[in-house]
């Protein structure tokens, strides 16, 4: 068993991922259908996945610095050469 979860494990994350997709989708019809403000809704469906994302990010991503060179970094933001 244990060797064919680790077989289909990107089939089950993409499932997993489509069934977590139409849950907000449906959430979302019920809750803009009773009347919330789309811009409050918009608010707070941001802050949960950030209180969410969070704890992953920094656990994740500490200890690792990304070297770039300052015209690496002019060059994914243009508007900073301005």
């Amino acid at each position: 068993m244990v060797g064919w979860v680790k077989a289909h494990r990107p089939v089950l994350s993409m499932v997993a991922v489509q069934v977590f997709i139409a849950g907000m989708l449906l959430l979302s019809k019920v809750v803009l259908d009773n009347g919330m403000f789309v811009f409050a809704f918009l608010t707070y469906r941001h802050l949960v996945a950030a209180v969410f994302v969070s704890p992953f990010a920094y656990f994740l991503e500490s200890g690792e610095q990304i070297q770039g060179k300052p015209r690496l970094m002019l060059s994914i933001n243009p508007q900073a050469q301005q």
